[in-house]
């Protein structure tokens, strides 16, 4: 699976952040390393500390806790870090070497990073401490944060004569508003849809998309113009998502059709299609349903090639393999008992069945009959 590398699956703050999987080479001397060896020496000589301050233009809340594709702006900044950061809160104003100095321990360098700069990544932190490490400089300041020798900062009580040194500027856009965040938003929104891209998903609209930062999709799926997917969603391979389909904390299994519907919490069997309008919430569907327009499946569990024809709804069902329900029917539970629909019932358009009844195998239902009690039911 195409997981969005420098975002990880899922973060924790203080968690431990995921590594990027791409090499970056370093010298000394004569001498080329790569990413991970570089890691390997520094991160046990490092100590990285978040500052999270409060914004007034956010109600006065802690920035790092504005959300942004379904994550905090400190989360993203946490999981760029080589080891794991510890996260301070802060006030508006605030004197760095202060607020830090409680929290210098014995590490050689000491990485100060604020939260609302979503946009780092890990090879600019590398970057940062290979200048530092290579060069032995007790104070860097760029354009958003700071790297100290620590045994220098631990005998000042003032930064003096710090030198700006000059990163990627990209990674250090700062949201200290909400035309700042629209800013960072979007060029979020191009890194997650360029990662995607490059590893094989065809997104028609770019521009369009909203894809959260811990969704995964596979390699060959397709994805149409307005689509939301979010929650950590995950798309298999050559599924298609079509035109103004969201879609939210979901499975969606190889070989998918999605026509501008709506999946939350749930999981989608293989060489599914679930057509325009229809809605399918908190439900499992096994491999080959049909869901047409407009029908509603909702906290129900779908056995393998079951048809639901347009405008039905069907909760709180256990439906077992080859079932066809027809069009506007109703099936519903009652007092907290599921309907049972064993293996090849058919039910005609318009019929309703209520109560938390148990129909059995191979049952045909009359159009726009209601039915309240079991029908052929099995234990």
């Amino acid at each position: 699976m195409s997981n969005f590398g420098f975002m990880g699956k899922t973060i924790s703050v203080l968690g431990p952040a995921e590594k990027e999987t791409q090499t970056l080479n370093l010298s000394e001397g004569n001498e080329i390393k790569t990413e991970t060896q570089f890691e390997k020496e520094i991160k046990d000589k490092v100590n990285i500390i978040i500052l999270n301050s409060k914004n007034e233009n956010f109600a006065e809340e802690e920035i790092g806790n504005v959300k942004l594709f379904g994550k905090k702006l400190v989360d993203y900044v946490a999981n760029a870090c080589i080891v794991t950061p510890k996260v301070l809160s802060c006030e508006f104003f605030h004197d760095v070497l202060s607020e830090i100095k409680p929290y210098l321990d014995s590490s050689e360098w000491t990485l100060v990073l604020y939260a609302d700069t979503p946009l780092l990544k890990k090879n600019t932190i590398l970057e940062i401490l290979e200048y530092v490490y290579y060069n032995g400089v007790n104070v860097c300041k760029f354009t958003r944060g700071y790297c100290f020798k620590t045994e220098y900062i631990k005998r000042v009580k003032e930064i003096y004569s710090a030198q700006n040194y000059s990163f990627s500027e990209e990674d250090f856009l700062t949201v200290v508003d909400l035309a700042s965040l629209s800013l960072v938003r979007e060029v979020m929104k191009n890194r997650i849809c360029s990662f995607h891209l490059k590893n094989g998903v065809d997104i028609v609209s770019p521009e369009t998309v909203c894809i959260d930062s811990d969704v995964i999709i596979e390699r060959g799926s397709v994805i149409e113009s307005n689509v939301t997917l979010a929650k950590g969603t995950e798309i298999s391979k050559n599924c298609y998502i079509g035109n103004g389909s969201f879609i939210s904390n979901s499975k969606i299994e190889e070989d998918n059709k999605i026509f501008g519907a709506v999946i939350d919490e749930s999981v989608i069997g293989e060489q599914c299609e679930i057509q325009n309008f229809a809605v399918v919430r908190c439900s499992k569907l096994d491999k080959n349903c049909k869901i047409y327009e407009g029908a509603e499946v909702l906290n129900s569990k779908i056995g393998k090639n079951v048809k639901i024809e347009a405008l039905a709804l069907v909760s709180f069902a256990n439906m077992g393999d080859e079932c066809e329900i027809g069009e506007a029917v109703l099936i519903s539970k009652n007092k907290g008992f599921r309907t049972k629909l064993f293996r090849k019932v058919k039910i005609g358009a318009g019929a309703k069945l209520l109560g938390g009844i148990s129909i059995g195998d191979k049952v045909e239902i009359e159009p726009l009959q209601l039915v309240t009690k079991n029908i052929n039911a099995k234990e």
